[in-house]
């Protein structure tokens, strides 16, 4: 029979996933890779992504912009299949998603270089529990803010980031389009900027984005700036969601060249 929780082998894998938790707020990627099976069968579900294989997950470990990692993590648990296999299971809270909660599974497996991650999934969805929070414990209301999917020069990092940072942005997540977008390196420049066009069904691909909010006032500002070709549009994004997002004017991309095979604007410049 096996045997369930053996204590040392639980005090072993509670000790890499608080590694793994100090690496992932920290975004030490070094870490997060090492932590995970270098191996093309390993994969991990995000909110925004499906990632297949160690190659993948690295990618995008490389890619994640360094902001709003900070967590608080609850109810942890750690359950141990004889001495080899195990399952790390947490709910998690970030300030940028109030009333919302996270999960967080892992399966671990022992390996000749130590305990790895073999398949992980991490979802977001409302807080069932916030509606029981007491009203004397309540936050105070929050200014009211819009959401704007950034797909280029404005990601985390980027050139023109500043512009939404000094407007109040706050950075909300990373998500997909759905597979209905192509994406153009434009001319002109400097700064060099992509160009995201809805194209029919069936026609596009997903392309990587960042959703970030804005207060009221500052949207107003960073819209009224925005120069042509782009422009604001609703932009579908895989979550299921649909922000208000940058869009290129059909007109705008003489010149341009089709990256959308790179998958969206940080990895072309990366290549």
């Amino acid at each position: 029979m096996i045997e369930i929780d053996r204590p040392e082998v639980v005090a072993e894998v509670r000790a890499v996933f608080e590694t793994y938790e100090t690496a992932l707020v920290g975004n030490d990627v070094e870490t997060l890779d090492a932590l995970f099976f270098d191996a093309p069968t390993t994969i991990r579900y995000g909110g925004g992504e499906n990632l297949y294989g160690y190659g993948e997950i690295a990618a995008f470990r490389a890619a994640r912009p360094s902001v709003g990692l900070a967590r608080r993590i609850d109810r942890t648990v750690i359950t141990t299949y004889g001495t080899d296999l195990a399952v790390a299971s947490t709910l998690f809270f970030r300030d940028a998603a109030p009333g919302k909660v996270g999960r967080q599974m892992q399966t671990w497996l022992r390996t000749d270089a130590g305990w790895k991650v073999v398949a992980a999934h991490v979802s977001l969805i409302a807080d069932p529990d916030a509606s029981s929070t007491p009203a004397s414990s309540a936050a105070p209301p929050q200014q009211e803010r819009i959401e704007i999917v950034v797909v280029g020069a404005h990601l985390s990092g980027m050139a023109l980031n500043g512009e939404l940072a000094g407007r109040g942005g706050r950075f909300e997540r990373e998500a997909q389009t759905t597979a209905d977008y192509r994406l153009y390196a434009l001319a002109g420049g400097p700064p060099a900027r992509p160009g995201l066009v809805r194209v029919a069904d069936g026609t596009g691909a997903a392309v990587a984005t960042e959703v970030w909010s804005l207060p009221l006032d500052g949207f107003a500002r960073f819209v009224a700036a925005i120069p042509a070709p782009l422009g604001l549009a609703t932009v579908r994004l895989a979550d299921g969601t649909a922000p208000k997002g940058f869009i290129c004017e059909t007109e705008g991309l003489a010149g341009a060249r089709d990256i959308t095979g790179f998958g969206g604007w940080r990895a072309y410049v990366s290549a």
